[in-house]
């Protein structure tokens, strides 16, 4: 992990220094990103954070359980919004003004508050006690409560807010910037980019399933998993992809196929790679670097693309040989 995390740091270290991209932002720039980093770290604030162990480790110290709470749900929420800091520090050397560094500070100000009531309250929801007569059972049909159970975590959940937010700016850009639209391959990679990043949250989705019930009670063979899989993904980006077919027949019908065929070779072994048995952060960086090879191989003649079917056979095989493991008790 640490060699691959040290050669992707090297990768954009290296091409920042070469010039071979940049980086600049404006006044749009930050006013379409900055409500979106308030709203990321709100959903990072809804994860579960496991107390107890703190509470017990203070029981003896003599501090009441309300102002440890207070100490941690701080401490969390100032983490959970480090990336909207770094944002706001890079904005306020960028732009230089002494106005909107005065509000951004008020901005994040308000981002950790938020997020310290949020899992505050949520804290105190989670632990107040209920009587059990007064709750009022409501049926759900079981196949959908146990999907969205298991799939809807809240790193899928942000990723995917991430993966539509992004596509949305694309499409703002396509709209209002007639640069942008004159370069179609542009569009048609952003917009790919975009859906890869909200699809590669199924990985934490696969290894929140129930497996244990999977092994024991209702037995399911690999087939059965991608296709409750794509399933699941279709109900969440069905639109936002058949939003990217419709635009991309009106704008360019041959780079649409070309890059609607990447983005499905990019499913394929994202779904794949999310079967496996290996650390999540591995499974990340993996998919991160199969997008950015499937993305400039979409950039060379379209025979290259057969390509892209390797690594789709390739992590097909490992995953229907390894999904299993998901499986033992």
């Amino acid at each position: 992990m640490i060699v691959w995390l040290l050669i992707v740091t090297g990768a954009f270290i290296y091409a920042a220094l070469n010039n071979y991209f940049s980086f600049a932002l404006d006044e749009n720039f930050v006013v379409l990103i900055m409500p979106f980093l308030v709203v990321f770290s709100l959903i990072n604030s809804l994860k579960y954070f496991d107390i107890m162990p703190l509470l017990i480790k203070y029981s003896k110290s003599g501090i009441s359980n309300k102002t440890i709470l207070i100490r941690l749900f701080f401490k969390k929420a100032f983490l959970i919004n480090i990336i909207l800091l770094i944002f706001i520090f890079a904005t306020a050397v960028t732009l230089n003004k002494p106005v909107y560094i005065l509000l951004f500070i008020l901005i994040f100000t308000l981002s950790v508050s938020l997020s310290f009531f949020v899992m505050y309250f949520k804290y105190l929801f989670l632990n107040k006690p209920v009587k059990k007569d007064n709750i009022k059972k409501k049926s759900i049909n079981p196949m959908i409560k146990s999907a969205l159970q298991e799939f809807l975590t809240p790193d899928f959940i942000v990723l995917a807010i991430l993966g539509i937010s992004l596509f949305v700016i694309v499409f703002i850009e396509l709209i209002f910037n007639n640069h942008f639209l004159k370069m179609e391959a542009r569009y048609f990679i952003y917009a790919v980019t975009a859906v890869s990043i909200g699809l590669a949250g199924v990985v934490d989705s696969i290894s929140n399933i129930n497996w244990m019930f999977h092994a024991i009670i209702f037995k399911n063979d690999f087939k059965y998993h991608i296709k409750r899989t794509l399933i699941f993904l279709a109900g969440i980006f069905g639109s936002l992809i058949l939003f990217f077919i419709i635009s991309g027949i009106f704008i360019n019908i041959e780079l649409f196929i070309k890059y609607f065929f990447c983005l499905c070779a990019i499913l394929i072994v994202t779904i794949n790679i999310a079967f496996t048995k290996s650390n999540l952060l591995i499974k990340f960086i993996i998919i991160s670097i199969n997008t950015v090879l499937t993305l400039w191989i979409s950039v060379l003649h379209s025979g290259f693309l057969l390509l892209l079917i390797i690594p789709a056979v390739i992590f097909f095989i490992k995953a229907k040989s390894e999904y299993r493991e998901w499986t033992y008790l």
